[in-house]
This record gives C-alpha cells, sequence and structure tokens, in this order.
C-alpha cells in the first residue's frame, strides 16, 4: 500500500488533494469555469508530458478530443484551461502553497522505505544546495524579477533565479528535489548577497518541516562563510563545503605553514580496466579544528584536501597518460582515516545537483529557462514549483515503481520512454497511468487494412 501512493496514479492523487486545499482567490465565483485545482493540475501535466510550450498544452488538449480525455482519467483533470486562463489564475496563487506538495510527496517517500537508499554516514542524508536561473530578460519584467543595470547603456536586465535542493547519494544516479526557494528581488543585488538569504530561508523550512531529519548541507565555496556556517550549525545540521586557495586565502596559508607532523595524510590507489588500464591514486590530507578566516579565528572548521591522480598505463604498466585534479572542503565532520574517503564522496557528489537536477531539467524535456510565461506576481515562481513537482514525481517513480522500470528498460533511454508516453497518450484512450505503462512494455497489436 505504501509503495502504491509512489505510483504515477497514487502521487497524482495526493496532488490533487494537496491543490484542493490552495485557497481560492477569485472573488466571484459564479462565473468560474475552472478550478484552482485544475489549473495547477493542468500545469503539472504540462512538465509531466514533457511538452515544450503552454501553448502547444492548451491547444491540443481542450475539447472533448482523445488528450483530453486522458487528462480525465491520468491527472483528474475536469476543464483544461487556455493558456490565458491559466496564467493569469496561476499568477494570483501565493509560490509558498505549493510546499504542501513536496511534503506530502516526501512523506510517502519516507514511508515507502525509499529515503534508506540515500542514507550516507551516521544515520545523516547528503543535502545538495544551489542556485540557478530560470529566467532572463531585457524587456519583459514583474514584481518578483531581479533586476541587474548595464553601468555603460544604463539598460535593465530583469531575471529570475531559484536555490535547489535535492538529497543526493554518491552511488545513486537519482535524486530526491525538495521544494526551490525563489530568489526574491529583496535579497539583494549580488549573486552572493541572494543566494545566501534566500538559503538562510531554505534552512528555516526544513528544519520547521522535517524536524527529524538528519542533514549534511553540501554546497560550493561561494557558502564557505563565517555567517553561513553559523547558521548551519543553528539549524543542528552538519556541512561538507568547497574552499578554493583564491576563496579562503588565509585557510590555505595556515595549511601550508603547518609542518609534516601537523597534518595527516593517506593514500591508496586502484586500477581499472582490462583492455585499458588505468591507475587512479587518491591521496587525502587533512586537519581537524583551524580557523576559517582571520576575521572569524574562533569559528574552528576542519579542512579535507584531496588529489586523484589518473594513469593511464601500457601493457607493460608503464605510464603514458597522466592528469591529476584536486579539490577542498571543510566540514564540521571530525576526519579520520577511516572516514576521509567517505567524507570526499559526499563533497564530490554536490556536482549531481548541477548534473542530475539542473542540467535534466533544462536539456531532457522539462524546459528549464523557457519562458512558459511570466505574468505580474507570481506566474514564473509558480511554474517553477510545478516543474519541480513533476520531476520529483518521476524521481519517485524510477526509485519505487517496478512498472515504471520495466517500461524505462523497454525504451531503451529516457528520451525515447517519454516518446512512447506520449503517443499513447494522444492515440488511445487510457484509464490509469499502471495501464499506460504496461502498453509500454507490452504494446497491443493493432492490425490495419483497407476494410
Amino acid at each position: 500500500m505504501k509503495r502504491k501512493k509512489l505510483s504515477a496514479d497514487g502521487m497524482i492523487n495526493t496532488l490533487k488533494t494537496c491543490f484542493d486545499a490552495i485557497p481560492e482567490h477569485r472573488t466571484n465565483l459564479k462565473n468560474i469555469e475552472y478550478s484552482i485545482t485544475d489549473i495547477a493540475l493542468s500545469g503539472f501535466a504540462m512538465f509531466s508530458l514533457k511538452y515544450p510550450s503552454l501553448l502547444s498544452f492548451c491547444k491540443t488538449n481542450r475539447g472533448e478530443n482523445i488528450e483530453a480525455k486522458n487528462l480525465r482519467s491520468l491527472y483528474k483533470i475536469n476543464n483544461v484551461p487556455s493558456d490565458t486562463q491559466m496564467r493569469a489564475n496561476l499568477d494570483e496563487i501565493e509560490t509558498r502553497q505549493f510546499r504542501s506538495s513536496f511534503l506530502k510527496l516526501f512523506s510517502d517517500a519516507a514511508r515507502g522505505n525509499v529515503l534508506k537508499k540515500f542514507e550516507f554516514m551516521d544515520g545523516k542524508y547528503l543535502a545538495a544546495f544551489d542556485g540557478t536561473g530560470v529566467y532572463s530578460s531585457d524587456k519583459v519584467s514583474c514584481s518578483c524579477c531581479m533586476e541587474k543595470v548595464n553601468k555603460k547603456t544604463g539598460q535593465i536586465h530583469y531575471y529570475h533565479q531559484a536555490v535547489g535542493v535535492s538529497l543526493i547519494h554518491p552511488d545513486m544516479k537519482q535524486v530526491i528535489p525538495m521544494c526551490p526557494e525563489p530568489i526574491q528581488k529583496q535579497d539583494g543585488v549580488t549573486k552572493n548577497d541572494c543566494e545566501r538569504n534566500a538559503t538562510k530561508r531554505v534552512l528555516e523550512d526544513l528544519k520547521q518541516e522535517h524536524p527529524r531529519l538528519n542533514l549534511i548541507i553540501v554546497e560550493d565555496a561561494l557558502s564557505a562563510n563565517a555567517p553561513h556556517i553559523r547558521k548551519i550549525e543553528s539549524s543542528g545540521y552538519s556541512y561538507i563545503l568547497g574552499v578554493k586557495p583564491g576563496d579562503h586565502k588565509y585557510l590555505f596559508e595556515w595549511i601550508e605553514d603547518l609542518d609534516n607532523e601537523d597534518l595527516q595524510t593517506h593514500s591508496f590507489y586502484q586500477i581499472i580496466g582490462q583492455k585499458v588500464k588505468k591507475k587512479i591514486t587518491y591521496n587525502f590530507k587533512w586537519r581537524n579544528q583551524v580557523p576559517l578566516n582571520d576575521s572569524n579565528r574562533d569559528l574552528l572548521v576542519n579542512f579535507l584536501g584531496f588529489e586523484e591522480i589518473t594513469e593511464t598505463l601500457d601493457k607493460d604498466g608503464n605510464t603514458i597518460k597522466s592528469k591529476k585534479s584536486s579539490w577542498s572542503w571543510v566540514t564540521d565532520i571530525k576526519i579520520n582515516k577511516d572516514n576521509v574517503y567517505q567524507i570526499t564522496k559526499g563533497g564530490r557528489a554536490r556536482w549531481r545537483i548541477e548534473n542530475e537536477v539542473f542540467n535534466t531539467l533544462k536539456n531532457q524535456g522539462y524546459n528549464l529557462e523557457h519562458n512558459f510565461g511570466h505574468g505580474f506576481k507570481n506566474l514564473c515562481n509558480n511554474f517553477i514549483m510545478l516543474m519541480m513537482l513533476a520531476f520529483l514525481v518521476d524521481q519517485l517513480q524510477e526509485l519505487a515503481c517496478s512498472t515504471f522500470n520495466k517500461a524505462l528498460v523497454k525504451s531503451g533511454r529516457k528520451k525515447y520512454f517519454w516518446r512512447d508516453v506520449q503517443s499513447f497518450f494522444q492515440r488511445f484512450l487510457i484509464d490509469s497511468w499502471q495501464t499506460l505503462l504496461e502498453s509500454i512494455i507490452s504494446p497491443p497489436i493493432i492490425s490495419l487494412n483497407s476494410s
């Protein structure tokens, strides 16, 4: 029963219940043709079905055609609004009204034992934070738009950004996206200020909504500053934050001045490959309890430096090509020889929010950064919420639904899978997602002839 809630049919029923609770903002209810639930579910369905634009979705799926009927059975939508109606009404919904949808799906995932797959170390989970752009224009703007002024021309550039949050694991290709946080106009005028202020709200919401979830916050070097680290610690979370010599000069000089006996090290290597063999050497150096910077000497962190050397070997075992890469982090986790490699894997896993989340949303059918509609108040941010909900539903199916995974295997690749979903959606009346997925696994045989 718990796993049924993590099927597409189960999760869409959950979303419908959450959308039913969104307050009605319209005052004249007599002439209302589309409910708030129909409007929100229509936006979700657009991203779920990977439509390239709002206009193409609304034009294709209105009336009594096959697609409109399938929207009723698959997405519980009674009436599909026009693109104008959808934009106008989504624009009026407060963006935070969608938070309950993420929370309910996350709770179902926890009860379905999906979170166990993401446990990283000591009962804690990696939560990757990062900002991304979602919209930009030199002409169209709204009350929520960030602004950047060209110093030479004086032209104002308008844009939207959001802080994404996802549970990740170094050994998992899937992620569990959580509710994103829109960066607001009042958050500041620099990238650092904007992300930091939005991230403060993320930490506060996480603590309130998931009080028993033990997290290790993983972020890039922009976040390795004293106020942010203190905010993480006051929230009761651990952290693994990237650091760079250019941004953290005092810290790296402090490490360089240490004697060899004050700096702990560890190394090992492995040889991989058969036809082409590679030797990968892992070198670690660390020191616990070092000052972050000169201005905050009382804030002590644990420093970890990591170097990876990849050597391509010939048949006699000699090196014919070599590549060296290095990374550094600070963490509150006490580092020792037994956990240094695991902490390193956690720090390096931060890239998953860029690749598995943002890159997927931009390049695999969700069309992040495409202008589905900008509005005057909340439309742009609300489309991001609905897009991320569609992505969350897809990820949870991949993590928990065996029928979904069998259909993926049958299609071969995800882009072919979504092509197959769209093909069945547009051509056949379908009573449930279970039926649609089973049809992809075992396609019906249809004979066409001239008679």
